[in-house]
């Protein structure tokens, strides 16, 4: 899949210390070795606001990523299908009351 990067902030506005603790606790997957840039192999070290290339799903969503495509604000990221995308807004993660 083909998704954006939006920018590269490290402040988080979630309950969970950072965007890419967040994306652990709600993508019920576990880390990746790599990064999800599919010609990557660098570690994931951080969490990636992104959005999906497609004109009818403008939300935002988090992957992990290494610190290099992090910094590449605007530039496009081809992820595999199996890399979980999680929601980045909170009110449907970890801003629910009930978690």
């Amino acid at each position: 899949m083909r998704l954006n990067n939006l920018n590269c902030t490290k402040s988080t506005d979630c309950k969970c210390g950072s965007w890419l603790e967040h994306w652990k606790q709600f993508s019920a997957q576990s880390l990746p070795d790599f990064c999800a840039e599919k010609k990557c192999l660098n570690p994931p070290t951080l969490g990636a606001h992104v959005q999906k290339d497609s004109l009818r799903d403008r939300r935002w969503y988090i992957v992990p990523v290494c610190e290099e495509h992090f910094e590449k604000t605007g530039a496009s990221l081809e992820v595999p299908e199996a890399v979980a995308v999680v929601s980045a807004d909170v009110t449907e993660t970890c801003g629910i009351r009930s978690r």
